[in-house]
């Protein structure tokens, strides 16, 4: 990125979490974003960018998403000077040696990838996956319909895919979530970061699961320190059995019949993950 007149440090190399809403990303975020190598934004990608520019960010989308753009000079500009300002003061203070920053791109707004990765020397992308049946599952406890949240899975799906054939990383929930110690160690290895001295990430502690029916916001809830092997004493384990136990056979056959085709290229199967 050049000509970008700000006092904050530029980041030599973007990490980019592509996610979903409601899919684990805050979990993976500060998993990433707690190495001593890695610059964590104060807050989600869109929200640190747009905030109040509401309709910016809805003409934004609508734009690139039904033009097929890439890219746009005066947009990319803007969005990479606000990238830039958002990372976390304390972090730029303490780790003064890192030179990754990790961002946390959100659903559809993984339509403006492209534009992000030209706006830094090095670009890296990981893609945070969930078997259609739990992610639908917990979109419908958000509120949206099983259509809608069908449909909503598969199109943002749709542009991890792309993604992925650029050579993003690939990490699954369902991993995350079973065996923690290995996949930390994989993506640490993947991404060519350290891991923290004391061994140890930032956690928020919130509820997953069935007790999660709204939506919780970054700076909210208390944060703890916690290492990979203790993840069965903060996550209920229903965050993976409502594929099954909250959903009927019939809601299951509407979510496959609409997302199967995508859910398939990152190994899904229609039986389910667990």
């Amino acid at each position: 990125m050049r000509n970008l007149r700000t006092t904050t440090p530029c980041p030599e190399h973007i990490i980019v979490l592509n996610c979903y809403g409601r899919g684990g990303s805050g979990i993976v975020w500060r998993m990433i974003g707690s190495s001593p190598d890695v610059i964590m934004t104060a807050r989600e990608w869109h929200v640190g960018v747009f905030g109040g520019a509401k309709m910016l960010r809805k003409v934004a989308l609508r734009a690139f998403r039904s033009l097929g753009i890439e890219s746009f000079e005066p947009l990319r500009w803007y969005v990479s000077k606000k990238t830039v300002e958002m990372q976390q003061p304390a972090d730029l203070a303490n780790k003064t040696g890192a030179r990754l920053c990790v961002i946390k791109l959100m659903d559809h707004h993984i339509v403006f990838s492209e534009m992000i990765r030209r706006s830094f020397r090095q670009a890296t992308f990981v893609n945070l996956m969930r078997h259609p049946y739990g992610q639908c599952e917990s979109l419908i406890r958000s509120g949206l319909s099983l259509e809608v949240a069908s449909e909503w899975y598969a199109e943002v799906a749709r542009m991890m895919a792309r993604r992925a054939e650029s050579g993003a990383i690939t990490v699954r929930f369902e991993d995350i979530v079973t065996q923690p110690m290995q996949v930390c160690d994989k993506l640490y290895e993947a991404l060519g970061i350290r891991w923290p001295a004391d061994g140890r990430f930032d956690f928020k502690i919130k509820a997953y699961g069935e007790q999660r029916t709204e939506g919780v916001s970054v700076r909210d809830r208390e944060f703890i320190r916690i290492a990979a092997e203790e993840f069965e004493r903060w996550i209920d384990p229903t965050v993976l059995r409502g594929e099954r136990d909250r959903l009927s056979d019939h809601e299951r056959k509407v979510i496959w019949s609409l997302t199967g085709e995508m859910a398939s290229h990152f190994g899904y199967e229609q039986s389910g993950s667990c």
